[in-house]
């Protein structure tokens, strides 16, 4: 497939689909929704307030604190309704490929079962695809403390010097890292293995061969329509709230109430709510998809399909010779 194609497939897929993923992902949105809050609430204002202002020791303790305390709390939690969304729409999506009927209450607890085994794959995604950016913040914090000892400034500036440009390597890395593993979650939810052997089946399967390019082309298109979504969705829902003055209003019409503080904090949730829910779905959705492309190219999975819709009463792939 084209990433074209790739995007024509998926909408068709939303079509038939759409309804049943929305309903069965809503609570899981809101348990990833849930992490964001208490990040965007809590940890980053944090970050920027210090009880010892004179003390640089205590500030970056304070910092790293705030830090681990926010990866604590709020990874586990956004990891929890993401592994379960993910779960769920990838084992959706592949019935529909295979040509086989929605089995939303068996998806569901296939989900529940696998979460353990997702879990372990975010958290090594994750690990790997920031390990660039953790380690730059880790050197800004050695720089800072290396200012206030007496060593060198060449010894300082290095260090400096190596944040910055771990920092750039993370950022440039992160892309590329995703591009890798975007068929992890497939494998793993359809062909049941482990987190590391996840990888390294994503890895294979994305590989160029003799007779086929590899599959990046595909996986950077994924990435840019999930990004073009979430400026369009989050941009769209937080510029049409704040022209039609709906928080100003919400925030008057309860103002004497004990709910005020509730209402306000759920309004402006609402854009990343919204957000969550449809770009989880579209991301994992398209990683399907793609996953289903690579096998039919590099393992003809096409064939062995085609030798099953030839049984009887086999109901007819989505796979084209």
């Amino acid at each position: 497939m084209t990433s074209g194609e790739l995007t024509d497939t998926a909408i068709a897929v939303y079509q038939e689909l759409g309804g049943i993923i929305l309903r069965n992902t809503a609570i899981p949105t809101l348990v990833s929704l849930s992490a964001i809050i208490f990040i965007l609430t809590y940890v980053l204002p944090t970050l920027g307030v210090t009880s010892h202002p004179n003390d640089l020791h205590a500030q970056l303790g304070e910092a790293l604190f705030t830090i681990v305390i926010g990866f604590g709390v709020g990874a586990p939690l956004f990891a929890l309704g993401l592994s379960y969304s993910g779960a769920f729409v990838t084992g959706l999506v592949s019935d529909y490929m295979n040509g086989e009927m929605p089995r939303p209450d068996f998806h569901a607890k296939a989900a529940r079962k696998l979460m353990p085994k997702v879990l372990g794959l975010v958290v090594l995604q994750v690990f790997t695809a920031m390990l660039g950016i953790v380690i730059a913040v880790l050197l800004i914090m050695l720089s800072a403390l290396l200012s206030e000892r007496p060593v060198s400034d060449a010894l300082d500036t290095a260090v400096g010097g190596c944040a910055i440009l771990a920092g750039v390597a993370g950022v440039i890395a992160m892309p590329l890292v995703m591009s890798v593993q975007i068929l992890a979650l497939p494998s793993i939810v359809i062909e049941k293995l482990s987190p590391w052997k996840s990888l390294k089946r994503s890895k294979a399967l994305m590989k160029s061969t003799r007779l086929y390019i590899s599959g990046y082309n595909n996986a950077w298109g994924i990435m840019f329509l999930v990004g073009f979504l979430i400026i369009f969705v989050y941009g769209g829902i937080y510029i049409t709230l704040g022209a039609l003055g709906i928080p100003e209003h919400v925030s008057s019409w309860l103002s004497n109430s004990p709910f005020h503080d509730l209402g306000v904090q759920a309004l402006n949730s609402m854009p990343w709510f919204l957000t969550l829910w449809t770009l989880i779905p579209v991301w994992c959705t398209t990683a399907t998809l793609l996953y289903y492309d690579r096998r039919t190219r590099v393992e003809g999975y096409d064939i062995e399909m085609l030798a099953k819709d030839m049984t009887p009463n086999v109901k007819q792939n989505r796979f084209e010779l």
